[in-house]
């Protein structure tokens, strides 16, 4: 059998070894079942065989420590002598032809380099004296449209040896370049024709939006400069006591509030933003009365189980539940039923006497406005005001005020 026909079966054994690695680490039937990205790597390790270029290069008696080409070999592996020198074309992934050079003695490099590079795109400058030491041990081009491997073993010899050398790198360090090259996400900026954004000026990005400016003093007739947007909610501030998270949640509200001065929208969000503080806040209450230690406890007609949760919070405990599959109206921390809802906790607050029942009835008012803004199937735009981040404000020093 010729030469090339053998390294053809080889490399074929190869890639059947690569491609079975890959679906033991991703088993899935449907390509609905998983990510973009999986299934660009699938496909990838799917392209092996492709046309390639393989040398076999003897070294003789010279050898090096700590290549990586060894990394799977057993630790009584001594390289060489025979050393391979393989280029997979990937960018040639139509044309699957092997072409085998034959065995090159180390010693005469220099007389063969004009092979090396011509089909393994190896110019002697950069890679010369690498090769002579045997520290090369490949490179690869950013799209992987050419692979270039050189291993301290004849690969036909070990095929399943460099079958997983050439899984780690296919699936690992080099993994986000192939799923690039075989991706299969649909490109709608170009079947759209998609046209970009203006690139526009600083003068221009901080100009009053027009909308904006609709919006005057009564007293002049003009509208409000940026200096009095800042003015008119500098004096909304939260009390010390209220955690650090719902402070930067609620500052996020007022810079909005601020730079709709420039765009006009940025006033919706402030109040989506105010109202998310609100959410946190009461969520933020309840975990405020939590020891560093809980013990959440589960019980059924079918199951029954404990668990000991440390430094919690609302927001774990919902998860875990989760995690667990805890049906949460059936769950206790130390003891007591958990709030999972916002009905509930607000049933909570006014149990503990945080908030009137009239006061609870504002903070309902509150969540409905995060959810109306969360949920939404149309756009929606608030006018410029800044009442409703003073009521949000009020309602969260409220909840905070209590605490010690």
């Amino acid at each position: 059998m010729p030469e090339a026909k053998k390294w053809e079966e080889s490399l074929a054994a190869i890639a059947c070894r690569v491609q079975e690695e890959f679906h033991r680490r991703n088993p899935f039937e449907d390509d609905g079942d998983v990510s973009p990205k999986v299934l660009a790597l699938r496909d990838a390790v799917h392209a092996f065989p492709v046309a390639a270029d393989v040398l076999l290069i003897d070294a003789g008696s010279t050898q090096t420590t700590g290549h990586i080409g060894s990394i799977f070999m057993r630790p009584d592996f001594l390289a060489g002598p025979i050393w391979t020198l393989i280029a997979h074309h990937l960018g040639e992934a139509s044309i699957n032809e092997i072409k085998f050079y034959g065995v090159r003695a180390l010693a005469d490099l220099d007389n063969y380099f004009p092979l090396l590079s011509e089909r393994f795109g190896l110019d002697q400058e950069s890679y010369r004296e690498d090769i002579k030491s045997l520290r090369f041990s490949g490179c690869w081009t950013l799209d992987c449209s050419e692979i270039v491997d050189f291993v301290p073993y004849n690969i036909r010899e070990r095929p399943t040896d460099y079958a997983r050398y050439l899984t780690y790198n296919l699936l690992g360090s080099h993994a986000q370049g192939l799923i690039e090259r075989f991706k299969r996400e649909i490109d709608y900026y170009e079947l759209y024709g998609l046209g970009k954004d203006p690139i526009l000026p600083l003068d221009e990005l901080t100009k009053m939006d027009t909308l904006t400016a609709c919006f005057v003093n009564i007293a002049d007739g003009k509208p409000l400069s940026i200096e009095e947007r800042q003015q008119d909610v500098c004096e909304i501030q939260l009390i010390p006591t209220v955690p650090e998270d719902v402070r930067q949640t609620f500052r996020r509200a007022k810079d909005a509030y601020i730079y709709g001065y420039f765009r006009y929208d940025f006033y919706t969000m402030a109040v989506h933003y105010a109202s998310l503080a609100l959410e946190a806040a009461i969520k933020a209450r309840w975990s405020a009365t939590l020891p560093q230690v809980v013990t959440l406890s589960y019980e059924t007609k079918k199951n029954k189980a404990t668990s000991e949760m440390h430094f919690p919070s609302h927001t774990k405990i919902f998860k875990f539940c989760n995690k667990e599959r805890w049906e949460k109206r059936n769950v206790l921390v130390d003891g007591k039923p958990f709030p999972f809802s916002s009905k509930l906790l607000l049933q909570w607050l006014v149990s503990e006497k945080i908030v009137t029942k009239w006061e609870s009835r504002g903070l309902r008012v509150g969540l409905n406005m995060r959810n109306e803004l969360s949920h939404v199937e149309h756009s929606s735009t608030d006018s410029p005001s800044s009442d409703k981040l003073r009521f949000v404000a009020g309602l969260i020093n409220k909840l905070f005020h209590s605490v010690a």
